[in-house]
């Protein structure tokens, strides 16, 4: 990377001692002027401006066509300087652009996403402040067969990949000169096999450099043959992953598959799957753990189960509704299911893949249910002609240890049904005030999970078995405090998020003002980020350049009921290449 200077009429050192010997003057006569160069050349139309994280003011300008700037400032502490203009606002569109933007503190002038100051807060205006910014990089290559590409700083910096591939070529443009990870996709459609290269790459200013990649030559496989009560299955896709890797193959009329082009490693084997569970598949899938050594050939045969063919019709309903079929085992596990949307006052439905023995069926559309019991042993029953003519119940209750949120009401714990299940009866209510009214509940089957607002967590609670029904959130909060800064200056005002594992409900939020943040946080491992309004990251004022959690400062965990104080976290400044 071209080493980057900062040159003014007098340096940062010196401009120090000035301003603390100097009187002060008239706060809307304070300004910090000079020149924009690109290369040495002047730049005119690059955006120049201001942020004071403490008091949240700001300002901008930009750069006359002889380069030069004045751009007023009316901070009273130390301040964020700039000068960029990657994008044309905050909400991500992409703007053309042959310059990279750069942050000028007390140390000099500094690229995106690497360690930075504060310029120091100003009593007396500053000029001769000399900018010399660098041309943006750019990434680009090819490869037979690219599926996609993938970049993001080596520091885990994701970045904004512009990079569609056209056929087999790759360009990612506008990049700040530094290292990036690169990660080139190959789809090999003979043996549909998923392969990939990663490597690590310097980029310089104004040089496009050019990606070969070296995928390594993979002769390993897993082939072996499949069948269901010792008959060959013909039809049953088989799939194979394994990191990054995948690759799969459907079984020929001998039952016979071959997995391909595989790298050494140990692969998780889905065997029997892609068939339509509960439409066409006829036996049941199975996951196993096979180990590819030396290139060379793994073996995998295995004797499927013949599932149960269900059949039926129903009765008593209304056209355009979704009927749901579920099948439950005798502990009120989720074995399998289908949703049918009917078209008329009949229908009849056919679930393949039932496992063997006594099950529980549930039939419902939501307004009026049935249950049946039946024996599976292998081909074909028939429940005959069901008619749905108890109605489901509305349920009423209250949730206790929370805000808000909601209520689902599931057949079975979600977290066991897999991929299998095709929708299985549920239904959903918000809270309002602690309480709720819930519709289609079949009684003394289902349970309940809370499902609490702004990021609670959820707790599987009890069985039905009335038309009232106290719930109850269960866990405590926990509560989080700390402060939010930059270069040791306090943020004025942020919003803040914790993630964790849970994609669905996160663990919490908090809120900073006068210097210090608190929030109520689920007991957990969790991932603090910020944001400025909730929706977009929290933006250094108008420009293209955003506040963010280092990544060494952002996992904490949180023990149930405790207040944890993580102290000043001292933010960094992100933008995207």
């Amino acid at each position: 990377m071209r080493s980057i200077t900062l040159t003014t009429a007098v340096t940062i050192t010196a401009l120090l001692g000035a301003l603390l010997a100097s009187a002060p003057a008239n706060a809307a006569d304070l300004t910090v002027s000079g020149t924009v160069a690109l290369d040495g050349a002047p730049r005119a139309g690059v955006e120049v401006g201001w942020f004071d994280p403490a008091t949240e003011s700001s300002g901008k300008t930009s750069s006359a066509a002889d380069g030069s700037f004045v751009l007023p400032v009316a901070a009273g502490h130390p301040f964020v300087l700039y000068a960029g203009n990657t994008y044309a606002d905050r909400h991500w569109k992409r703007q053309a652009t042959d310059v990279v933007g750069v942050f000028l503190g007390s140390n000099g002038q500094d690229y995106l996403y690497q360690s930075r100051d504060l310029f120091p807060a100003i009593t007396v205006p500053v000029a001769g402040v000399a900018l010399d910014l660098d041309l943006p990089g750019a990434i680009t290559g090819s490869t037979p067969d690219l599926d996609g590409v993938e970049v993001s700083r080596t520091n885990d910096q994701v970045i904004d990949c512009d990079c569609n591939p056209k056929g087999d070529t790759f360009l990612l443009s506008n990049l700040i000169p530094g290292l990036y990870k690169i990660r080139v996709v190959r789809d090999l459609p003979k043996d549909d096999i998923d392969d990939w290269q990663s490597t690590t790459i310097r980029v310089k200013a104004g040089q496009t450099v050019t990606v070969v990649p070296q995928f390594d030559t993979a002769t390993g496989s897993i082939s072996g043959t499949l069948t269901s009560n010792g008959k060959p299955l013909k039809g049953a896709q088989v799939y194979a992953y394994r990191n990054d890797t995948d690759g799969s193959d459907t079984t020929d009329a001998s039952g016979h598959y071959s997995i391909k082009n595989l790298s050494d490693g140990t692969y998780t084997v889905w065997l029997g799957t892609g068939m339509g569970w509960g439409e066409k598949t006829k036996h049941i899938p199975e996951q196993r753990t096979v180990t590819v050594k030396n290139g060379k050939k793994a073996k995998l045969n295995r004797d499927l189960e013949a599932g149960t063919v269900l059949k039926g019709t129903v009765t008593g309903i209304a056209a355009d509704q979704y009927l749901r079929i579920t099948v439950l085992d005798e502990k009120g596990k989720v074995l399998t299911g289908r949703s049918v949307v009917t078209k008329k006052s009949s229908s009849t439905f056919h679930l393949n893949g039932v496992p063997s023995g006594t099950h529980r069926i549930v039939i419902s559309d939501g307004k009026k249910y049935s249950i049946v019991y039946a024996h599976f042993a292998g081909g074909s029953i028939s429940i005959g002609t069901i008619a749905l003519s108890t109605p489901t119940i509305t349920l009423n209750g209250t949730l206790s240890g929370a805000r808000s949120g909601g209520i689902l009401y599931t057949i079975g714990n979600r977290s066991e049904w897999g991929d299998e299940v095709d929708y299985p009866i549920r239904s959903y209510a918000s809270v309002k005030k602690g309480k709720f009214s819930i519709p289609g509940v079949i009684p003394g089957i289902g349970i309940f999970e809370t499902q609490v607002a702004y990021h609670d967590l959820k707790t599987t609670t009890t069985t039905v078995d009335s038309a009232q029904i106290a719930l109850s959130a269960g866990t405590k909060w926990s509560k989080i405090t700390g402060s939010l800064a930059l270069a040791g200056t306090p943020i004025g005002h942020a919003y803040g998020y914790a993630e964790n594992d849970d994609p669905t409900y996160g663990a919490g939020g908090f809120e900073q003002k006068g210097g210090k943040f608190s929030g109520r946080i689920s007991p957990s491992t969790v991932r603090l980020s910020v944001s400025y309004d909730q929706r977009w990251p929290y933006f250094v004022a108008d420009s293209p350049y955003w506040f963010d959690i280092p990544k060494s400062k952002a996992t904490y965990t949180i023990k149930k009921g405790k207040a944890l104080d993580v102290g000043t976290i001292d933010l960094v400044i992100k933008g995207r290449g």
